[in-house]
């Protein structure tokens, strides 16, 4: 049985023991997993120690993976739905590095969800445009990227954080404005880009 979800101030535990004595930390966790396909000890090996806000973000976008790509695509086209992820996602990313208070932090979710539809319609665009006999290897090189900067983004971006901490002022939020810069640069060059697809 699935209930509302409601907030719990501490970070969520490494162990499924732990976790069943919070019902509020189970049950959020366990909506992601169904949400995502996969099961409560992965979703929590990848949050265990993270607060509510980073597994509400994860959870926003699987919503958006799993429900509003194809209505997104359907209605403006891969090429537009890609654009609209990457400059929604900026936004909220901005939102979280200069939030004043927790409840702008987490007005600026919803915006940051958005950033799940950019994979799938980028992924659509490519594989429509490569012919049959080369969608392995295109699949090849996009789970090359991905796996790039899995390792190279959490390095960074700690490394960032640490460093604008150490400032003063301090700035917590350098590591999100770096990637809203990402996000619109990435935006910018998806606009000068033809798409080869017409949608």
């Amino acid at each position: 049985k699935i209930r509302k979800a409601r907030t719990d101030p501490e970070p969520l535990p490494d162990t499924l023991e732990t976790l069943a004595a919070r019902p509020e930390a189970l049950n959020l966790v366990a909506i992601y997993a169904a949400l995502d396909g996969r099961t409560s000890a992965d979703v929590l090996a990848e949050f265990a120690g993270q607060g509510f806000g980073a597994i509400a973000l994860g959870l926003g976008t699987a919503i958006v993976q799993g429900g509003l790509v194809g209505l997104f695509t359907k209605r403006i086209g891969e090429h537009r739905t890609a654009l609209l992820g990457l400059a929604a996602g900026a936004v909220g990313f901005l939102g979280y590095a200069f939030a004043p208070t927790p409840a702008m932090l987490f007005a600026s979710v919803p915006l940051a969800c958005l950033i799940g539809l950019v994979m799938p319609s980028l992924r659509a665009i490519l594989s429509r445009a490569t012919p049959a006999n080369a969608q392995g290897e295109l699949q090849g090189a996009i789970a090359g990227i991905v796996s790039f900067t899995a390792v190279v983004i959490p390095f960074t971006m700690t490394h960032l954080f640490s460093w604008a901490t150490a400032t003063h002022p301090p700035f917590p939020g350098a590591s999100f404005l770096a990637a809203a810069v990402a996000l619109a640069v990435g935006a910018a060059v998806l606009v000068r880009v033809r798409n080869p697809t017409g949608r």
